[in-house]
């Protein structure tokens, strides 16, 4: 019988994606305005929104909120929000 290969905890990201929605692509409104930089964007915020809903970061209306500081965008997108390429507000 062959034994289970068991995934160790640095071979769980190899196996994690970011999501990003058609419609960034598709509808003409979001497809001419956000470039391609933005929309990555997008899905890591998307993405941590789900971290946010999964430890109950909820305001008093329900509302979902997340933490995601200038600093972690320029890390995670190479600094191109410097460059003007991505707008951060």
């Amino acid at each position: 019988m062959k034994e289970i290969d068991y995934y160790k905890n640095n071979e769980i990201l190899e196996n994690s994606y970011y999501q990003i929605p058609q419609e960034l692509f598709i509808n003409k409104l979001y497809k001419e305005k956000l470039n391609s930089d933005s929309k990555i964007l997008y899905a890591f915020l998307l993405n941590r929104l789900s971290l946010s809903q999964k430890n109950h970061w909820f305001d008093e209306l329900n509302r979902v909120y997340l933490i995601f500081t200038r600093e972690e965008i320029q890390r995670m997108t190479e600094g191109n929000t410097d460059e003007g390429k991505i707008s951060v507000y």
